[in-house]
């Protein structure tokens, strides 16, 4: 199917305008540059009850201007208003059915087996194609035939569309992704010809994308792409937003079983085990699994390595929920702070409290940056003045942008001192 132009759209609401409402990608010719077909393009969208939402991610598909593309929604069998919407689109729907399913992983599973494309991509009824994503992907891939996945940059927007931080994520590297899934689901596409060797698991409730990456065997080639693709929605209703310690203790399993399994340096390994052990420690209290807390952090081999401030700075990031940062009162950061120093007294039993203010200056720091204060900024420093310096040094060594880019660095370097 060709890509439908604007006009040819029912129109949109009247409070709406630019993307994808009031504006369209430009249509693209029936062939590439060099003569040759466009790729089919297969894109799978799994939903369920996002009536507020799926109407704009419809038609930032529908919008690419792509010569052949194939539209799949597979709906759990939503009680709002989505199949009517989705029924407004029925002419350029290639297939589309509402029934009851067992999850995201199985409509997004039936969704892969109807298609026919060559190139591959899933977006949940909550996210948003970016403006030609579609077109550059499928030239990128038509033009590079030895790269499998391509994956590229998104913006995290709030309910409203209104942006809350641009994700700009790193080069693949297998060790990268046991530290963190650091390829946004939304902005990845890939062959067809890898659903023949693995699917989503239809057993996992949250990460099922994360074990698709780490399960796909390793002759496949990733590559990143330094391109913005697509509009990654966190509101409170969202998976990363209203489970999220449960998401992350998901992903951080997955991680560890693949990690068992994994021919890699004993010594990265025993550093990767470290971090979730840490990483795994803190969801469990947050899920206010006191025991399973102190066990875990039991686990962790090597005290002092948990102690630099980057890796304090990715746990951390845990209990910090983006979206609603931003709006936490004096009494929630009060009741935060205090749950930081039961986790500290109860599960870490260290009577030293260096690490103990390390943690809470490092909350107020994070908080600062998402509510940007200064004055909880100041609050950090006076905190742990030295935290704070040890922080700055290790960021312009590292001088990535991304946290997995600067655990990976500190995980190679402090690997590399234990072999010497």
């Amino acid at each position: 199917m060709r890509c439908p132009t604007l006009k040819e759209l029912p129109p949109p609401p009247p409070d709406k305008t630019g993307w994808p409402w009031t504006e369209e990608s430009l249509q693209l010719p029936d062939t590439m540059p060099d003569g040759k077909p466009w790729p089919k393009v297969s894109i799978v969208t799994p939903s369920f009850n996002q009536g507020q939402f799926i109407e704009e991610t419809i038609r930032s598909v529908l919008l690419q201007g792509y010569p052949n593309l194939e539209y799949i929604i597979i709906d759990g069998g939503s009680t709002d208003n989505s199949v009517e919407i989705i029924k407004k689109y029925e002419p350029w729907i290639a297939y589309w059915e509402s029934k009851p399913d067992r999850g995201p992983a199985h409509a997004i599973n039936k969704g892969f087996r109807k298609t026919t494309g060559i190139i591959i991509g899933w977006l949940n009824s909550d996210d948003v194609y970016t403006l030609n994503a579609i077109p550059k992907i499928a030239h990128y891939l038509a033009s590079n035939q030895n790269i499998d996945v391509v994956y590229g940059d998104c913006l995290y927007i709030d309910k409203t569309g209104c942006k809350i931080r641009h994700y700009k994520t790193a080069d693949f590297d297998p060790v990268k992704l046991f530290i963190e899934d650091f390829i946004p689901q939304p902005s990845t596409f890939f062959r067809q010809k890898i659903l023949k060797h693995t699917s989503l698991n239809e057993y996992l409730s949250y990460c099922f994308d994360y074990d698709l990456w780490l399960s796909i065997p390793s002759k496949f080639r990733f590559k990143y792409v330094p391109i913005l693709l697509s509009l990654y929605r966190l509101h409170s209703l969202s998976k990363s937003v209203a489970y999220n310690a449960l998401m992350r203790r998901e992903a951080y399993f997955i991680s560890f079983n693949y990690l068992k399994y994994t021919k890699i340096p004993l010594a990265i390994k025993k550093m990767l085990m470290d971090i979730f052990y840490w990483r795994a420690s803190v969801c469990s209290w947050m899920l206010s699994n006191k025991k399973e807390a102190k066990k875990n952090f039991r686990k962790i081999t090597e005290k002092k390595f948990i102690s630099h401030p980057l890796l304090i700075k990715d746990v951390i990031s845990i209990i910090i929920n983006i979206p609603t940062a931003r709006t936490l009162s004096y009494q929630q950061i009060k009741k935060e702070v205090g749950s930081l120093k039961d986790y500290y007294s109860l599960v870490i039993e260290d009577k030293n409290r260096t690490l103990q203010s390390r943690l809470i200056a490092q909350y107020f720091l994070s908080l600062a940056v998402e509510k940007r204060s200064i004055g909880l900024t100041l609050k950090a420093i006076a905190i742990d003045p030295f935290y704070f310096m040890d922080l700055v040094k290790a960021k312009m060594k590292s001088q990535h942008e991304s946290n997995v880019s600067d655990l990976y660095e500190l995980i190679k370097s402090s690997s590399d001192k234990s072999s010497s």
